[in-house]
């Protein structure tokens, strides 16, 4: 938090988190402790307080997720899952 508070104001900000950055959407599933690993509660204004130009989370398969948060688009990318190198 520190160096997003320091930063100049003016910059347009990208946020990417591997599950989304809010834990409404999460609380909903059959493991809503998922919704740990989402944003902080320290995040949860963030899209107010600064210049956000898009919000990008991996996880597409988790239902029910906001496309929209505070007027932002929130769009789901993942890179697929990892490969494992053989031993």
């Amino acid at each position: 938090m520190e160096l997003t508070e320091a930063r100049p104001s003016g910059l347009p900000l990208v946020l990417v988190n591997d599950f989304p950055l809010i834990r409404r959407p999460i609380e909903t599933l059959r493991h809503p402790e998922f919704a740990l690993l989402c944003g902080p509660e320290a995040t949860v204004g963030r899209l107010r307080r600064y210049p956000v130009a898009a919000v990008f989370y991996g996880h597409p398969h988790i239902p029910r997720l906001l496309t929209h948060y505070e007027a932002r688009s929130a769009t789901p990318a993942s890179g697929g899952h990892a490969v494992r190198r053989p031993d």
